[in-house]
């Protein structure tokens, strides 16, 4: 763990402990899924409360954390806003990217913690942020590159939180990480290892950065600039004692 990392962790311990002695609960900013992968692989014994994660939506990638003193606490919503980004003149407007609302977003002086999930869609996007920045955003974001757009406040449309997911079945021979991952991105496992090295993949939130991890039905596997699965069941086992498994894939 570098100097970068211990600072993340430290401030998520101290975090937890003005939860529990104040007996509030305490939200941090969206994290990445680095500092998620920090705050799940600190053990519990170094928190002085417990904590859950939360981005919006079931699925979000950056997701807040909110410690709480007590259980009765949970139930307490998150900090977070929806917002529709829509071009102004659909008929005018150009193909924009996820790269594109982003950047129009930060030009506006915005910090990345300050935003979660960008979900693109045709001619619209919807973006997670904190709530204390949505009117901001509703009055400054108006334009991004030479597209006119109106964003406003909406709920949680439902095909983001019911995602549509593509079905991928195939055999493998255990339920390491990098087997499952290998029949996920269509390559061989050793041509996977490069991946884990460079720790680009995900399970859960937690970097892996083995491929001998072993996973479990319903986990979320993130490989970074890859695309996101959910290693969903193990169908059955063919004669040569593989398992048949089913993956759906993000779409």
């Amino acid at each position: 763990m570098d100097k970068d990392e211990i600072l993340i962790k430290k401030r998520f311990i101290d975090l937890s402990k003005m939860s529990y002695q104040k007996g509030i609960s305490l939200f941090t900013d969206f994290l990445s899924m680095n500092e998620l992968s920090i705050l799940h692989n600190t053990k519990s014994s170094e928190l002085s409360a417990a904590y859950c994660t939360f981005g919006g939506y079931e699925f979000a990638e950056r997701q807040m954390a909110m410690f709480v003193p007590d259980a009765l606490f949970y139930d307490m919503p998150y900090p977070i806003t929806v917002l529709q980004i829509m071009a102004k003149y659909p008929k005018f407007a150009q193909e924009l990217s996820h790269r594109d609302y982003l950047g129009a977003v930060i030009h506006l002086g915005v910090d990345r913690c300050k935003i979660g999930d960008i979900v693109v869609r045709e001619k619209e996007a919807y973006i997670f942020c904190h709530e204390k920045m949505a009117q901001f955003f509703c009055d400054e974001l108006t334009q991004i590159k030479h597209t006119a757009v109106d964003t406003v406040v909406c709920d949680v449309p439902k095909e983001i939180s019911k995602p549509d997911f593509a079905e991928l079945t195939g055999t493998v021979s255990s339920l390491r990480a990098d087997s499952i991952a290998a029949l996920a991105l269509h390559r061989s496992r050793s041509s996977i290892q490069d991946l884990f090295k460079m720790q680009k993949i995900f399970v859960n939130g937690k970097i892996i950065e083995s491929g001998s991890y072993i996973m479990k039905e319903e986990d979320i596997l993130t490989v970074r600039g890859f695309g996101r699965f959910i290693f969903k069941e193990v169908i059955n086992i063919t004669k040569k004692d593989r398992l048949h498994i089913l993956i759906l894939q993000f779409k």
